[in-house]
Protein backbone atom coordinates (compact mmCIF):
# COMPACT_ATOMS: atom_id res chain seq x y z
CA UNK A 1 0.00 0.00 0.00
CA UNK A 2 1.24 3.28 -1.10
CA UNK A 3 0.95 6.22 1.49
CA UNK A 4 -1.02 9.64 0.56
CA UNK A 5 2.28 11.58 -0.06
CA UNK A 6 3.44 8.53 -2.03
CA UNK A 7 0.61 9.08 -4.49
CA UNK A 8 0.82 12.77 -4.54
CA UNK A 9 4.19 12.78 -5.73
CA UNK A 10 3.33 10.02 -8.35
CA UNK A 11 0.85 12.72 -9.25
CA UNK A 12 3.19 15.48 -9.45
CA UNK A 13 5.57 13.23 -11.55
CA UNK A 14 2.55 12.33 -13.97
CA UNK A 15 1.71 16.39 -14.35
CA UNK A 16 5.25 17.24 -15.40
CA UNK A 17 5.81 14.04 -17.73
CA UNK A 18 1.77 15.08 -19.70
CA UNK A 19 2.87 18.93 -19.60
CA UNK A 20 5.59 17.97 -21.66
CA UNK A 21 3.38 16.29 -24.19
CA UNK A 22 1.41 17.73 -26.95
CA UNK A 23 -2.50 17.80 -26.12
CA UNK A 24 -4.57 14.54 -28.03
CA UNK A 25 -7.63 13.23 -27.84
CA UNK A 26 -6.76 10.56 -25.21
CA UNK A 27 -4.69 13.13 -23.67
CA UNK A 28 -3.81 11.28 -19.89
CA UNK A 29 -5.56 8.05 -20.23
CA UNK A 30 -1.95 5.99 -20.08
CA UNK A 31 -1.25 8.07 -17.32
CA UNK A 32 -4.38 7.70 -15.46
CA UNK A 33 -3.73 3.73 -15.90
CA UNK A 34 -0.52 4.03 -14.59
CA UNK A 35 -1.49 6.30 -11.31
CA UNK A 36 -4.36 3.59 -10.92
CA UNK A 37 -1.67 0.38 -11.06
CA UNK A 38 0.72 2.72 -8.57
CA UNK A 39 -1.73 2.77 -6.14
CA UNK A 40 -3.19 -0.84 -6.42
CA UNK A 41 -6.49 -2.12 -4.70
CA UNK A 42 -8.18 0.68 -3.13
CA UNK A 43 -10.90 -1.35 -0.99
CA UNK A 44 -6.77 -2.68 0.59
CA UNK A 45 -7.24 0.79 2.17
CA UNK A 46 -9.12 2.22 5.31
CA UNK A 47 -11.98 3.48 4.42
CA UNK A 48 -10.88 7.50 5.40
CA UNK A 49 -7.43 6.99 3.40
CA UNK A 50 -9.87 5.51 0.50
CA UNK A 51 -11.63 9.00 0.55
CA UNK A 52 -8.93 10.99 0.00
CA UNK A 53 -7.58 8.74 -2.90
CA UNK A 54 -10.79 9.00 -4.41
CA UNK A 55 -10.51 12.52 -4.44
CA UNK A 56 -7.04 12.89 -5.67
CA UNK A 57 -7.25 10.59 -8.12
CA UNK A 58 -10.55 12.58 -9.16
CA UNK A 59 -8.40 15.69 -8.97
CA UNK A 60 -5.96 14.45 -11.08
CA UNK A 61 -8.47 13.06 -14.06
CA UNK A 62 -10.02 16.46 -14.01
CA UNK A 63 -6.80 18.15 -14.66
CA UNK A 64 -6.03 15.99 -17.30
CA UNK A 65 -9.54 16.90 -18.97
CA UNK A 66 -9.05 20.33 -18.37
CA UNK A 67 -5.69 21.01 -19.41
CA UNK A 68 -4.84 23.33 -21.90
CA UNK A 69 -1.19 24.00 -22.02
Amino acid sequence: MKTISQIHRKIKQLKNKLSKKTIKENFGDKEQRELDEFIGDKYEYDYGTRLVINDVVNLFSNWCGDYTG
